[in-house]
């Protein structure tokens, strides 16, 4: 986690990438996000953490009227001489899970973000670099590659996360709780009499991640290319963790 912190509070900055003048990607108008990063850890994480309460709930209190062996009966942890509940074993095992496979991908992200500093689709709509300063073309007539450019937008935040959009971390954050909690229910969960229900969950939980991820360029905050990378690595992380 510690990379993780060191980006997320900006201690460490991302690479300066310049950039061509008539470059049609980053031209694009800056559009508000119709997902915010905190709506959608929510989504992401938040709707996995209620569903694995829950259905570790409903093992663990099964389990106390059958009087059957507890659900994670194979071994104990005790604290300070206690033993420590079943249930509560199952959480730390199911959603530690679930914020390791959050963690990796969003540290694998941010890495890769801050080391490449790629420029976001409305990278010039935020910054606003003054043109009076910039030659596009060289002596020859060729288009140049700018390095040398001010943006005239003084809010340092929106700058920083304009050079910010290789991979996409909303992509990350959706695919890696949902394929975890897709994956948890597959392994959890079992409805003989209503096994469809199970999987119709499962597709909903992956269209919802398709679908913040695919916001994200509807709202030309990311490339398709970010979107893709993004959801390969949180999917990559849920799976890894789980297996």
């Amino acid at each position: 986690g510690i990379p993780l912190l060191l980006c997320e509070t900006h201690v460490l900055k991302p690479f300066k990438r310049g950039f061509f003048c008539d470059d049609p990607s980053i031209h694009y108008p800056f559009h508000p996000s119709t997902f915010n990063s905190l709506v959608a850890l929510i989504l992401g994480s938040g709707i996995p953490v209620a569903v694995i309460l829950t259905v570790e709930y409903i093992h663990y209190h099964r389990s106390k009227q059958c009087n059957g062996p507890p659900p994670e009966s194979s071994f104990k942890i005790t604290v300070f001489g206690r033993e420590v509940s079943p249930f509560l074993v199952s959480l730390y095992k199911y959603i530690g899970g679930l914020i390791f496979a959050c963690e990796i991908g969003g540290m694998t992200i941010d890495v890769i973000k801050f080391s490449l500093g790629g420029l976001r689709p409305h990278f010039l709509a935020v910054c606003i670099p003054d043109w009076s300063k910039i030659n596009c073309t060289d002596s020859f007539g060729n288009v140049r590659y700018i390095t040398d450019y001010t943006c005239t937008n003084e809010d340092a935040e929106e700058l920083l996360e304009a050079r910010l959009t290789f991979p996409s971390g909303h992509a990350n954050i959706a695919f890696a709780g949902l394929i975890y909690l897709c994956l948890y229910l597959q392994v959890r969960v079992q409805w003989r009499t209503y096994q469809m229900m199970k999987h119709a969950f499962q597709a909903v939980l992956v269209f919802l991640a398709v679908y913040i991820s695919a916001t994200r360029v509807s709202d030309f905050q990311h490339h398709m290319a970010d979107i893709v990378a993004g959801a390969f690595i949180g999917a990559g992380s849920a799976v890894f963790v789980v297996s």
